[in-house]
């Protein structure tokens, strides 16, 4: 309840909202990081571009990317990274065995991208998956091989 007497409801979360959320972050100025954080899981993007805005649309271009790839949707074949995160795996909560919060801030893996040779900024494509294991093993799935 706010000072003038009104409910105001509470942000709604990914978690809150979803048997299964996760979310990708570039962590750049143009999306609440505090959403992404709300996931069950959150993703950590590096490699991508210094520029804010850019940086915010190769988040959306990289998860395409994946996804399509996973579909078989995309001119390259699907890498394992990609395969990582599949529809599939996403809506069965079971995407990978990782710790939460190992990586900063608050992630669970980070994905590191580079751009796609011949492409525009926009074009980005994973290269490297690092994550912490509920053992506590260091796992590293390549793009390719």
């Amino acid at each position: 309840i706010n000072k003038r007497g009104h409910a105001v409801r509470q942000m709604p979360t990914f978690a809150d909202e979803s048997n299964y959320s996760l979310s990708f972050t570039a962590v750049d100025l143009y999306a609440f990081y505090g959403g992404a954080l709300s996931a069950d899981d959150t993703v950590l993007l590096t490699g991508l571009s210094t520029d804010e805005l850019q940086r915010h649309a190769q988040t959306f271009a990289l998860v395409t990317t994946m996804f399509q790839r996973d579909a078989g949707q995309d001119v390259a074949a699907a890498d394992p990274i990609s395969r990582v995160f599949s529809i599939q795996n996403i809506r069965a909560g079971a995407v990978a065995d990782w710790r939460k919060n190992t990586y900063p801030p608050g992630c669970v893996a980070n994905l590191v991208c580079a751009a796609i040779p011949g492409g525009t900024f926009y074009d980005v494509e994973p290269v490297l998956l690092a994550y912490v294991n509920h053992r506590g093993h260091a796992r590293r799935v390549l793009a390719s091989a």
